[in-house]
């Protein structure tokens, strides 16, 4: 489960680190925050016939055609191609969602106690998605050893060399999810204001002190 995350990476350094210019003017569109909730504006990354940019994309997949049930934040990757809802989206409409963080919540004896992982090398995360209808969802994988204390699924996280590819062929997928056993994270502790989606400012990010 995938159901917050951080962006703070500005406009201009999501494009110097990427080198990916392309459709920039969207980053408008999408606000600097550390405590990103779904129906936010994410910034994402697209292909289509030959190009690869960015799009400014809602959090919460819902296709056009079906009006029932609360949008989708999370897609299985296990699942992703068996599934009607997705399976037009995961052939012909992929992303790559760029997050800064997310956040998982470890339950505890006195609550919920929240995490951020991020990239240990203070890199964006990209996180493998599928959209449709202006709506994106993040896919999720079983978690790595060292974080499935916290909890059992994490997004799928792609490398650089594969941003393009896996936009452009689904098959990529097994590959991208591979490639997040090695990716450096940092998993740790932080104020459990984060639960409150007005909480947004640089205090989300920062370790809880022992």
């Amino acid at each position: 489960m995938c159901g917050r995350i951080a962006q703070v990476h500005t406009a201009e350094e999501l494009q110097d680190l990427l080198g990916i210019t392309v459709g920039a003017e969207v980053l408008t569109d999408v606000h600097v925050s550390y405590n990103v909730p779904p129906s936010a504006r994410l910034a994402t990354l697209v292909s289509d016939q030959g190009w690869t940019g960015w799009c400014a994309l809602t959090w919460g997949f819902r296709p056009a055609w079906t009006k029932k049930g609360p949008p989708m934040i999370n897609v299985r990757s296990e699942t992703v191609r068996e599934k009607r809802m997705f399976i037009r989206a995961i052939r012909h409409r992929r992303c790559i969602v760029v997050a800064s963080a997310y956040y998982e919540w470890l339950p505890t004896p006195s609550g919920k106690q929240p995490f951020c992982i991020r990239s240990a090398r203070g890199l964006p995360l990209l996180m493998a998605g599928i959209y449709e209808n202006g709506t994106c969802a993040i896919m999720t994988r079983a978690a790595r050893g060292d974080l499935s204390y916290i909890h059992d699924r994490m997004p799928v996280l792609i490398s650089r060399a594969l941003l393009e590819p896996y936009l452009t062929d689904y098959r990529v997928l097994p590959e991208a999810i591979a490639f997040a056993e090695a990716l450096p994270l940092h998993a740790y502790k932080v104020t459990r204001q984060v639960g409150n989606p007005r909480f947004s400012g640089p205090e989300c990010m920062e370790p809880l002190a022992a």
